[in-house]
C-alpha cells in the first residue's frame, strides 16, 4: 500500500493510504476500530464504496479527476454509497474531517513542510542596501563613459 500526504484548505493534512492491489482495495478500512482525524484512504479510479464490516461512521468524499470535492457523505456502518456522476476517486476519512464541496486536496511533495503564514526573508532587500545611490555619483559615471 502506498502512503501519501494530502493537503487541503483550513489546515487539513491527511496521512493517506492508497491501496494498489485488488486485495488491498477489497480490505480497505476493514478491521480498524476508528480513524484518527488525520488518517484517510484514497481509492483511485473508484465511484462507489460500502461500509459493511465497519464499526463506525466515516466521511466519504467523492472526488473528481482533479481531486476536487464533489460531495461529502457521512456514512454509518452497513451502508452502500452508489456511484455518482463525475466521481473518479473516493476519499474515506474520519467523520469529523472538515471537507466541503468545492474544496480541493493536493498531494504534498516529499519533504514539504506545512506552508508558513508569511514568507521568511533571509537576506537584506536591495532597497535597504548599505550602498547609497547618489545622483552626483551616477552623473560622474556617465561622464566617464
Amino acid at each position: 500500500m502506498r502512503e501519501v500526504t494530502l493537503l487541503g484548505p483550513r489546515g487539513i493534512r491527511l496521512e493517506t493510504a492508497v491501496p494498489e492491489t485488488r486485495r488491498e482495495r477489497r480490505l480497505g478500512l476493514l478491521g480498524r476500530r476508528a480513524l484518527a482525524l488525520d488518517e484517510a484512504m484514497l481509492f483511485e479510479h473508484a465511484r462507489s464504496v460500502h461500509t459493511f464490516g465497519m464499526p463506525c461512521e466515516i466521511a466519504v468524499a467523492l472526488l473528481d479527476a482533479r481531486l476536487e470535492v464533489l460531495r461529502v457523505i457521512r456514512v454509518p456502518p452497513r451502508r452502500l454509497v452508489l456511484p455518482r456522476r463525475r466521481t473518479r476517486q473516493i476519499l474515506e476519512c474520519a467523520s469529523r474531517v472538515d471537507l466541503r464541496v468545492g474544496d480541493r486536496v493536493v498531494q504534498a511533495q516529499a519533504g514539504q513542510p506545512p506552508s508558513p503564514a508569511a514568507p521568511v526573508t533571509t537576506h537584506e532587500p536591495a532597497s535597504f542596501s548599505s550602498a547609497r545611490f547618489t545622483p552626483s555619483a551616477a552623473s560622474s559615471e556617465s561622464e566617464d563613459a
